[in-house]
């Protein structure tokens, strides 16, 4: 599980990635400089420039190595009623059937330090 929320974020990363690079890329549609497309220098200032280019793929790396997150897996669970009485309380693969079936009717309140805490209304 925590190897698939990885790699979902990493697959976000790179899709925002390439999302900034091809907006940087495209030309922008109705912009009257477009229109003057004879002037040499018009011409200059819609080339974009490759340190321009690698100077935001360094930006893009940085932005992601600073803030993906890493996901903590959760082992143990503790399920209260709507009393607050503690129903089950242990690891996750430990746990028996009937715990089982109660952890699949609650509902997440929180995760902290590796404990998921789940409440049952009904």
């Amino acid at each position: 599980m925590k190897k698939l929320k990885n790699r979902i974020s990493a697959v976000m990363a790179l899709m925002l990635a390439g999302t900034i690079l091809a907006s940087a890329s495209t030309p922008i549609p109705n912009n009257p400089v477009n229109e003057k497309a004879n002037d040499k220098k018009v011409e200059e200032a819609l080339v974009y420039d490759e340190a321009y280019l690698e100077e935001i793929d360094a930006y893009v790396e940085q932005y992601l190595a600073e803030n993906i997150v890493q996901f903590q897996e959760v082992d143990f669970v503790k399920v209260y009623d709507s009393n607050q009485e503690l129903l089950v309380e242990g690891e996750k693969s430990s746990l028996g059937e009937d715990q089982l079936r109660l952890l699949r009717q609650a509902d997440l309140l929180s995760e902290l330090n590796g404990t998921a805490y789940y409440q049952i209304n009904n």
